[in-house]
């Protein structure tokens, strides 16, 4: 196969600001106008809340037990392709909360090169429209058909968790 320089610059240079936008598209955090209030200026988790939180978790009283029984379901019900995940995944208690995320994937095509990714983020709140994004993964993996292998959970509210993996032509990730 002959390479030629300049073609394979621009494909280059193509391919590099494709990439820039998707990034710089998936850093923007909302739709939402930023409001200025000096009531919210505290952070909104801190040691304290934290440690608080940890100790509702721990408290059987509070825990949610429809939202276990629903995970129980879950995970008897899609037992197979959580265990193709690269971590264990179970069902477990947990007090309630207010917090949904989210895990978009996309695949796209630059010239003969075939990416495929993920965006997870979060809602501001359950009932939203608008998704915060937090990470993006973008993989070069040259497959037509992507490998949509991922999880993405609030139970560990308010630390949101993802795991998953992409297949490539040479190898897999997780």
């Amino acid at each position: 196969m002959i390479l030629n320089p300049q073609r394979f610059k621009m494909n280059l240079i193509n391919f590099l600001g494709l990439f820039l936008v998707v990034l710089i598209s998936s850093c923007q955090n909302s739709t939402e106008p930023i409001q200025e209030n000096p009531v919210e200026s505290k952070p909104k988790w801190t040691l304290e809340s934290l440690e608080e939180r940890t100790q509702e978790h721990l408290d059987s009283n509070l825990w949610n037990r429809d939202l276990l029984n629903s995970d129980i379901d879950l995970f008897e019900k899609y037992g197979e392709a959580f265990e193709s995940l690269p971590l264990s995944s179970t069902a477990f208690p947990v007090a309630d909360y207010d917090y949904s995320v989210v895990g978009q994937p996309f695949s796209f095509r630059v010239d003969t090169a075939i990416l495929n990714g993920i965006s997870i983020g979060d809602y501001p709140n359950p009932n939203s429209d608008d998704i915060r994004f937090a990470a993006t993964l973008l993989v070069l993996s040259n497959l037509e058909e992507p490998n949509d292998n991922y999880y993405v959970v609030s139970r560990n509210y308010p630390y949101l968790t993802a795991q998953g993996t992409f297949e490539t032509v040479n190898s897999q990730l997780d």
